[in-house]
């Protein structure tokens, strides 16, 4: 978040678990003298024509979520509070969360592991699960990579762009409006009207008209990246490869991994909640287990109904 910061031309960083709905896009300040109200601009007004990088979504209220949603949708946000006003926000939402328990479980939906509206979560072209996964060979090559960078004498061994140079690459980018050909959209919508198949039957990541847009958004990128003014069908595979890695990471993992599990998949939920708070002791509170649980949609009555069975 920091970085896109950084190399946009129009970069602002907030963060959720510190602003309230008005404080992200508009707030409204009372002059203690006439009474009157006036409009500062928030970190989502002063984003119009960059990237708004917001930290913590999920511990935006979902009532306030709402208007964030209308930001993302129309590119302006409509203020209905002690005076009428309509603010421009036509920026990129680039947005980073955590589960609500801590940890990704991949049997639960993504909508049922974050505190963020489905309306809001479907706006986004893509949703990229970032696990923390334990790989022996892996972990040890990032620990000694890391301690190299602590070095003051490290120096980068691959050639990297620099942010400046990527600066000018994105601003340049930016100026170009490449054109779609009828092989780009009969691609995209073989894709498209396959994976609408694929999200009935699997009952994962709902698949509407808004997630055609984004591959056309992503397809649109690929091209002004390489500063072509038509979009080529390499450019649309690359946006299809992309959306289809995300779209498929969201897939819930239906694998059980026992027979009791495979007959009562609300077990394997409760031992995963156990485990995530008990840790090394393999216990924990009914009071802790009952939050967790409902927080993964599961209600007091099925999980108990299954601990008793």
């Amino acid at each position: 978040l920091k970085f896109v910061e950084q190399v946009s031309p129009r970069g602002v960083y907030a963060s959720g678990a510190t602003s309230s709905k008005v404080g992200l896009v508009a707030p409204l300040v009372r002059d203690e003298t006439t009474g009157s109200y006036t409009i500062e601009p928030g970190p989502y007004m002063l984003a119009n024509g960059g990237v708004f990088c917001l930290d913590e979504a999920n511990e935006i209220p979902k009532d306030d979520a709402k208007y964030i949603g209308e930001c993302m949708e129309n590119g302006q946000c409509t203020i209905t509070k002690a005076l009428n006003a309509v603010v421009k926000t036509e920026a990129p939402l680039l947005a980073a969360c955590n589960p609500n328990v801590g940890t990704y479980n991949t049997t639960i939906s993504l909508e049922k592991q974050v505190s963020l509206p489905a309306a809001i979560l479907s706006r986004f072209d893509l949703k990229i699960i970032l696990t923390d996964d334990l790989v022996k060979d892996r972990d040890r090559k990032l620990a000694k990579h890391i301690g190299k960078t602590m070095r003051s004498s490290y120096i980068p061994e691959h050639n990297v762009i620099s942010p400046e140079l990527l600066r000018k690459m994105i601003a340049y980018a930016r100026r170009i409006i490449p054109e779609f050909t009828d092989d780009v959209d009969t691609l995209i919508s073989d894709y498209y009207e396959k994976i609408r198949i694929e999200s009935k039957i699997k009952d994962n990541m709902s698949v509407t008209p808004r997630q055609l847009v984004s591959i056309y958004h992503l397809s649109e990128a690929q091209a002004r990246i390489h500063g072509r003014n038509a979009v080529l069908i390499k450019d649309a595979k690359a946006a299809i490869e992309l959306f289809d890695m995300a779209f498929h990471n969201l897939t819930i993992d239906e694998k059980p991994k026992d027979n009791k599990s495979k007959k009562n998949p609300i077990g394997r939920a409760i031992v995963d909640t156990i485990l995530e708070i008990g840790g090394g002791t393999k216990k924990c509170s009914d009071l802790k287990l009952y939050a967790e649980m409902k927080k993964q949609g599961y209600t007091r009555d099925r999980w108990r109904m299954f601990c008793v069975s």
